[in-house]
């Protein structure tokens, strides 16, 4: 009886256990999950492996590894902008997610370095005033950057520096500002973005993430491409 019992209570708990992961079960497990939850206007540009990486922040190493899934992938994510993009101009692509964490930085650091590598003149900006990791993601110090630009300390083209690839430049967050969501309304993006448009064939913008703050969408809007990553 004993034996009996335990058994029975053991399939029970189990059950329970499979009820409770069933009920609080909320992750996305293939792209054809996430073709559904998302509307019909919304276009899916691709899907971007895991990379394990030594480095424990995003980096740009499809010009390390052209032959891999990742470097293959984002390719194929260019591909499919083209039917959005108009070549005949220059674009502004933001990349952003519903939180932090979700590889947004990852992703717009390596689809610019694709870019880049085709032959296109790429700038890559972080507008990310809150938590910045373009400079982590290309090794340098996070001094003078769009956050000086906004508050009128220093002239863009003086923040601008070279990555590994040719044609691949940036734009760092700079000091992190006590208020980020002022900074970047009252910094005048639109003339901005106009002159980065003049020099450069892409600005691709790693944007706050828009579940956390507000500012994350009024850049968005100013995207010809705006980018939203699912983990």
């Amino acid at each position: 009886l004993i034996y009996v019992g335990l058994l029975v209570l053991s399939i029970l708990i189990g059950f329970i256990y499979l009820l409770i992961r069933y009920l609080r079960f909320n992750e996305i497990q293939s792209p054809e999950e996430l073709k559904k939850i998302l509307p019909s206007v919304v276009g899916f540009l691709g899907i971007v492996p895991k990379v394990v990486s030594e480095s424990k922040n995003s980096t740009l190493i499809v010009h390390k590894q052209p032959k891999s899934p990742l470097a293959e992938s984002c390719r194929h994510i260019r591909s499919n902008m083209q039917f959005v993009l108009d070549e005949s101009r220059s674009n502004v692509v933001a990349v952003s997610s519903s939180v932090s964490g979700e590889g947004k930085t990852f992703v717009a650091l390596n689809l610019a370095g694709i870019f880049a590598l085709s032959g296109k003149k790429v700038l890559v900006i972080d507008l990310d005033l809150r938590k910045p990791k373009v400079h982590l993601g290309f090794g340098v110090q996070n001094t003078d950057g769009i956050s000086s630009i906004f508050a009128g300390k220093v002239d863009w083209k003086s923040c601008i520096r070279k990555s590994e690839i040719d044609g691949l430049d940036f734009i760092t967050a700079g000091p992190i500002p006590p208020n980020p969501s002022e900074l970047a309304i009252r910094g005048d993006l639109d003339s901005l973005l106009d002159e980065f448009k003049e020099n450069y064939d892409l600005i691709l913008i790693d944007n706050p993430p828009v579940g956390v703050v507000s500012d994350g969408v009024i850049i968005m809007n100013k995207a010809d491409c705006p980018i939203y990553v699912f983990r």
